[in-house]
């Protein structure tokens, strides 16, 4: 017996309270999801498990934290994470616990350490965002926004 210390009416109760993995791959609406990825190699396997859906992936990026994109850049930047994406639109850094020091990186030098440059272009949250997403996703169209900042709320507000 895999789990002795449980019957098997308790570990169906304990797995039916389970909330799930919220910002993970979550749908918001059809060809419309939301994920938590801000590092490369977690923004290159969401990507990948939306080309299982749609061979046209959009990502709309935000990264988090100004002292993460400082950390990347010495580690060489993001390469090939962005590859498979359709089109990216970079958003600025999302910061919180910041270091006074360091100079905000600017999305431009970010997108220069990527593989595929020609796919991204820079976008502020705004109407104009709204309005390319929505007309990415009425043209079929998966458009998925990652970040682990204020992308998230906006996006479930705009769209």
């Amino acid at each position: 017996e895999l789990f002795p210390q449980h019957s098997l009416n308790s570990l169906v109760e304990i797995v039916t309270r389970f909330p799930g993995t919220n910002r993970r791959f979550e749908k918001l609406s059809d060809n419309f999801y939301s994920d938590y990825a801000h590092h490369p190699s977690e923004i290159s396997a969401t990507i990948s498990a939306a080309h299982e859906l749609n061979n046209n992936v959009v990502v709309v990026y935000q990264p988090h934290q100004n002292v993460r994109q400082h950390e990347l850049m010495i580690e060489g930047g993001y390469g090939t994470a962005f590859v498979g994406a359709h089109h990216v639109y970079w958003l600025p850094t999302y910061l919180s616990r910041e270091h006074k020091d360091l100079d905000v990186i600017e999305p431009s030098k970010l997108i220069a350490t990527t593989t595929n440059k020609a796919n991204i272009s820079e976008a502020l949250m705004n109407d104009v965002l709204a309005a390319a997403i929505k007309q990415h996703i009425a043209n079929g169209d998966l458009v998925v926004g990652m970040s682990a900042g204020d992308l998230d709320a906006w996006l479930r507000s705009a769209i």
